[in-house]
């Protein structure tokens, strides 16, 4: 346990195994860390490049580093950038017709804001 160090994040950056398949290698920045009560958190700022079910939470349980909190801050174009804490918009003709990273096209029940991830891991 600890704050995640190089080889955690070096890790991450290559992809883990989950369910006997690699990750696709994630972009990986470590941010600041704050030391609150017994457990140090630090925030962790990944990009993916694939989305699988829970897989931000399972890749930093695989390094040894349970996340605390999770925000998608971006999918593809759409962000979150003006957009009040809790509120959501309906995407306009334009966003809707974008394509996934990936480049599989995306129907508009299937949008939702991801792929770039601000993670507080538990150390």
């Amino acid at each position: 346990m600890g704050v995640p160090d190089d080889a955690a994040i070096d890790e991450l950056r290559r992809g883990v195994y989950l369910d006997n398949r690699r990750t696709a290698e994630a972009d990986v920045t470590r941010g600041t860390t704050v030391k609150t009560g017994k457990v140090p958190t630090t925030k962790l700022v990944l990009t993916l490049h694939e989305g699988r079910n829970r897989q931000v939470r399972e890749m930093c349980q695989r390094v040894g580093h349970p996340v605390r909190q999770l925000q998608r801050v971006r999918y593809g174009s759409l962000t979150l950038r003006g957009l009040p804490v809790g509120a959501w918009r309906d995407l306009v003709p334009e966003e809707d017709r974008e394509e996934k990273p990936g480049g599989e096209q995306q129907s508009g029940s299937e949008k939702q804001l991801g792929q770039v991830h601000d993670v507080a891991v538990a150390a």
